[in-house]
């Protein structure tokens, strides 16, 4: 049989790769009208939602943000319907998982329809409403971490779908997506490099203008108002170059790029920053200078004083003008080295700004004080912290001052025996108005027990009604100074003589308080020549104070305001416009109230009566265990005081009592001051009665002990309380000034988690331990870590 037999060449079979491509791009179906519109729908609104809901800024120029955070959910949208399934619901997953707070629901919806998806449907428009809730999901990202990790999560998130959706594409259409890719790449290059540069050419005139700034500063502050404003000028035209190479028309292009826009901004508007400061720097120093309002013959001339209102106002609307720039340019985008410089400058402008705005505040308060509206009357209160009280010391004499146009006269000086009520009844009508810890000292019949309250305004209140019944008089307000303050005043008005000593004696600024609060009881055993000799000292320095040209403000700071700070130098007045300047300085030492916080003070009341008290040593150790979610407190105050008298060998006035204790022995009130009940309180671990009084919001706990010549005793006060719920403990310390240092530990234990000091790192002892100045009030928190 014959059989024709043909060959039939092959079909020609494309490589199996081309062949599944082929094959899955024959797999989908042209995409219709009504879902390109849907997609298009759902594009808009997960960008819409992008911008609208996220406040991300990586480049800190307003239109260029709105633009990058619109372009990865379009991206997004726009790729999904495009790309393998898997990789939607790898994008909602990684969402769901990093999102923080409510924003997982819209991530959790997305999840969903990625898994549906992935199961029984290919519909484009379900792929591109996953795709939009996982982009909105994305820009609210809680994962902790080093800045810019969010951003890493949210690209690995996105781009398998991009990934993906490219490599599905038509190979014309993926050269045309190259393309366009690499143009915009180009173009944010080229962009990005003339801002570097132009940032590069600011940093030598930045570090020139920086450098004159801080000597314009420290010239200012040495009082050389020319030297300062030379400086001033010349860290302007430093600053004005930087800025005209950062700021330069090729420079702006790099505000789009992501993070270098964000860093090009900080600099640029840290510059333009800079030249406005040191204009109005400049301003200041030349027209300002502080020296020029002290008299040549004594007191302050308030019509140069007036004049420097304006200058100083137009620097503190500066200064508020460039914290908010400083707050705006903060940024988790900034590189560590700028943020670095940023916040030291930020440290430096809060400085100015707290400075300018003192000023600003005693050029607007000062005037009236010191007579401008009318004569002021002043007590000064002389406090004596050998024989203590709740203020500081006894009173052992007072000044009555009268200030009328900037000039200060002083008209009396006493003691107290000079204003006393003889036979006056413990009360006289105070009980009403005044708090009984203070009636019971008798302050009508022993007015060296004024300041047997820590709170200045009440001194204040009672010392106005009292010395005006006893002398007709009416006072607008007091001062309280004790022997270091007395010292200060020395170191203004020079040494004085000693009147009737037994040898020729001097006091300066460095023995006059060892004199008032030791000395004078030694060189003058008779209270009959010692009492006057000390007035007649007073008095001396008081005139003095009133005729001598007073040093500028710098060195009246650098004298006045540790003592301030301590306690040591206390202002109230009966006008309630001067208190915010008052309060401004830290001079007014009202206690505070404690507001759903705590607050401790621990005193002293001599109870000899004696001049034991500048031999006397305290500290203070307080643990208190605190419940964070409903506030309760139990609180441990552990009180030990040390004894350095010696037992004989001083005068009786100083080591001597009426209680019946061997000389030397220091027989004093402890009190406690809190908003805490007290549960016991023990001496030396006897277990000792307590004196409990309720004062308006606070507790005063006392008791009286003994400590012998040389020795110690302790107290302990067991308390407890409440505070307002929460995750910070906020603490009030009441300080009083004492001859010696007294310190003060706070501890603070929560019963669940951890407590840091506020504002310290986790390189802080745990549980956080305070570590205050006995003798000055402090506000100290601390916050849970958990």
């Amino acid at each position: 049989m014959n059989a024709d037999i043909s060959i039939v060449a092959p079909e020609e079979v494309p490589p199996p790769s081309a062949t599944g491509t082929a094959r899955r791009r024959r797999g989908r179906r042209p995409m219709s009208t009504s879902e390109r519109l849907w997609l298009v729908a759902v594009a808009v609104g997960a960008a819409v939602g992008s911008v609208v809901t996220s406040d991300a800024a990586p480049t800190g120029t307003a239109w260029a943000d709105v633009v990058w955070r619109a372009l990865p959910a379009l991206l997004l949208v726009a790729a999904a319907p495009r790309a393998r399934r898997w990789s939607v619901a790898v994008a909602a997953c990684v969402a769901l998982a990093a999102a923080s707070g409510l924003w997982r629901l819209p991530a959790g919806v997305a999840v969903v329809l990625a898994v549906w998806l992935m199961a029984r449907s290919r519909h484009r428009v379900v792929a591109g409403v996953s795709a939009g809730l996982t982009a909105v999901s994305l820009f609210h990202l809680g994962v902790p971490g080093p800045s810019g990790l969010e951003t890493a999560v949210g690209v690995v998130a996105v781009l398998p779908v991009v990934a993906s959706a490219y490599r599905l594409l038509r190979s014309s259409t993926r050269r045309r997506v190259l393309a366009v890719a690499g143009g915009v790449i180009a173009v944010l290059v080229v962009v990005g490099a003339a801002g570097a540069a132009g940032s590069l050419l600011g940093v030598r005139p930045v570090e020139d203008a920086v450098a004159a700034t801080r000597r314009a500063v420290a010239a200012a502050q040495d009082g050389d108002g020319a030297k300062a404003a030379a400086e001033f000028r010349r860290a302007r035209a430093a600053f004005e170059d930087a800025e005209g190479s950062a700021g330069a028309w090729w420079t702006m292009g790099g505000r789009i790029v992501p993070v270098l826009g964000t860093n090009l901004r900080a600099v640029q508007h840290t510059v333009a920053l800079g030249a406005d400061l040191t204009r109005s720097g400049a301003t200041l120093s030349s027209e300002v200078d502080f020296d020029r309002v002290q008299r040549p013959d004594g007191g302050v001339d308030l019509a140069t004083l007036a004049s420097f209102r304006r200058p100083v106002g137009s620097s503190a609307r500066v200064l508020e003008r460039a914290e908010g720039v400083l707050d705006e340019l903060d940024s988790p985008w900034l590189l560590a080295p700028l943020r670095s410089r940023l916040s030291e400058l930020g440290g430096e402008v809060e400085d100015l700004r707290s400075q300018s705005d003192a000023a600003e505040l005693g050029i607007e308060h000062l005037p009236a004080m010191l007579g401008a509206d009318g004569p002021r009357r002043y007590l000064f209160l002389l406090g004596n912290p050998a024989e203590l009280r709740d203020l500081g010391g006894h009173l052992g004499n007072w000044a009555e001052v009268v200030v009328d146009n900037g000039r200060v006269h002083r008209e009396t000086v006493g003691g107290p025996r000079d204003l006393e009520v003889e036979g006056g009844a413990p009360d006289a009508g105070l009980r009403a108005d005044f708090p009984a810890s203070l009636v019971e000292m008798n302050p009508v019949r022993f007015p060296h027990n004024w300041g047997a309250s820590p709170d200045l305004p009440t001194v204040t209140r009672l010392a106005s009604q009292l010395f005006h019944e006893r002398t007709g008089r009416q006072i607008d307000g007091v001062v309280y100074a004790d022997t270091e303050a007395f010292a200060a005043l020395l170191a203004l008005t020079g040494p004085v003589d000693v009147p009737n000593a037994p040898q020729p004696m001097r006091l300066d600024s460095s023995n006059a308080s060892d004199f008032l609060t030791r000395g004078q009881y030694v060189t003058f055993p008779d209270d009959r020549i010692g009492d006057p000799a000390v007035q007649d000292v007073i008095q001396h320095v008081l005139d003095r104070v009133g005729s001598t040209a007073l040093p500028g403000p710098r060195r009246l700071s650098e004298l006045f305001w540790p003592l301030t700070h301590d306690g040591h130098f206390q202002m109230d007045t009966l006008h309630e416009e001067d208190r915010p300047l008052l309060e401004r300085f830290g001079l007014r030492g009202a206690v505070p109230a404690p507001n759903g916080g705590d607050l401790l003070g621990v005193l002293n009341r001599n109870a000899g009566p004696n001049k034991i008290d500048s031999f006397l040593r305290r500290e203070v150790v307080t643990d208190v265990v605190w419940d964070p979610s409903d506030g309760h407190v139990q609180s441990t105050v552990r009180v030990t005081l040390h004894n350095d008298a010696p037992a004989e060998g001083l005068p009786q006035v100083v080591i001597g009592n009426k209680a019946g204790y061997a000389p030397g022995t220091n027989v004093t009130d402890i009190v406690v001051l809190t908003p805490f009940q007290l549960k016991s309180v023990n001496v030396s671990g006897v277990v000792t009665p307590s004196h409990p009084l309720l004062e308006g919001k606070l507790w005063r706990h006392s008791v009286r002990v003994a400590v012998p010549a040389g020795g110690s005793t302790t107290a302990i006060f067991q308390l407890q309380g409440q505070v307002a719920a929460g995750n910070r403990y906020r603490m009030d310390y009441v300080g009083q000034p004492l001859v010696n240092d007294s310190d003060v530990k706070v501890t603070v234990t929560a019963t669940s988690g951890e407590t840091r000091l506020q504002g310290k790192g986790p390189g802080a002892e745990a549980p956080a331990t305070a570590d205050l100045d006995g003798e000055a009030d402090t506000s100290t928190s601390w916050r849970l870590l958990r």
